[in-house]
Parts: C-alpha cells; sequence; structure tokens
C-alpha cells in the first residue's frame, strides 16, 4: 500500500500529495505494529475535551477550515458525528501534522484523553 502525505498551504488552502519514501512507509507500518496500535479509541466527549484542555481547539479548527473541498466538508463532518476517535486515523495524523505537534505531544494528549471518565 503507498501511503501519501497530504500537504496543505495554510496561506491557499491548495493540497497536495506526496508519497512516502520507503523509509517512511517502513517506519509507518511500524508504528502502526506497535504504538499506534496500543493507543486507545477515544469517544466525542474525550476527544474534545481533549481539544478544549489543551487549548488546540480553535487551531483545529483553522487546519479544518483551510482545507478545500471537498476534503473539507467530509472532515468537519468526521469531527461533528464520528462516533470515535482513533489515533491512527490519517485525518488525524494529518491534523497532527498541520499543528506542529510531534507524534509524542498527540500521544501524551491522546492518553489524557482516554483517562477523561
Amino acid at each position: 500500500m503507498t501511503r501519501y502525505h497530504r500537504v496543505i498551504d495554510l496561506a491557499t488552502g491548495r493540497e497536495t500529495s506526496v508519497p512516502y519514501t520507503p523509509e517512511e512507509e517502513a517506519t509507518a507500518d511500524a508504528a502502526a505494529a506497535s504504538e499506534l496500535a496500543v493507543l486507545p479509541t477515544l469517544l466525542p466527549y474525550q476527544f474534545r475535551a481533549m481539544l478544549k484542555l489543551s487549548g488546540k481547539e480553535q487551531q483545529l479548527m483553522a487546519v479544518l477550515d483551510a482545507l478545500t473541498e471537498p476534503t473539507k466538508t467530509v472532515a468537519l463532518a468526521k469531527l461533528e458525528y464520528s462516533l470515535t476517535f482513533r489515533r491512527d486515523n490519517d485525518l488525524v495524523e494529518q491534523a497532527r501534522r498541520a499543528m506542529g505537534l510531534t507524534p509524542e505531544a498527540l500521544d501524551a494528549l491522546w492518553l489524557q484523553a482516554a483517562g477523561i471518565a
């Protein structure tokens, strides 16, 4: 399976796709099999609480607003209506990169969110 980076120019909202290098593919496969696989699925209230408590909600909305159609509509619908949120979701990873978060920083927020009862 070939994976692609979705690069978003936040000034113009223009998206381009760049294929992973073989090294990035290997890293992504290893991550999916180990770290990301152990992070729990979040419920909507946990995900939204994480966004608010971390101060990242407005930043995420700015990233989503910068997307072009139809990607923007789909992303907003997923945010609004998803029944669960997975750390290994492509949209989550795209938003992480666009927001400038390291994988480790998002993993830490994710684990904190999982602890919200």
